[in-house]
């Protein structure tokens, strides 16, 4: 997956983890409050479906695109599996 940088080099690269109702609100803040933050994606389920971010289907390539930052907006179980690595 291609991922365009963010415009400013100084932004704040963030990634979500999940992108239901939480995620899409953390989401819709995030790109309205904060125009030093570049959201590189999240890490979904289903990575086909069109949604209003990028997507990755694995925590290898979210961890790829290098996150300054990783917010958690998932169910637990999502978090007890990948909250290891991202710590």
């Amino acid at each position: 997956m291609s991922i365009d940088g963010p415009a400013d080099p100084r932004a704040m690269k963030v990634a979500l983890i999940g992108l239901g109702a939480i995620g899409c609100a953390v989401l819709q803040r995030l790109r309205s409050v904060h125009p030093s933050v570049h959201v590189l994606g999240a890490l979904v389920h289903d990575p086909g479906r069109r949604r209003e971010c990028a997507t990755f289907g694995s925590l290898d390539g979210l961890l790829a695109a290098a996150p300054d930052l990783v917010i958690e907006c998932a169910r637990q179980h999502v978090v007890a599996e990948v909250g290891p690595r991202i710590l």
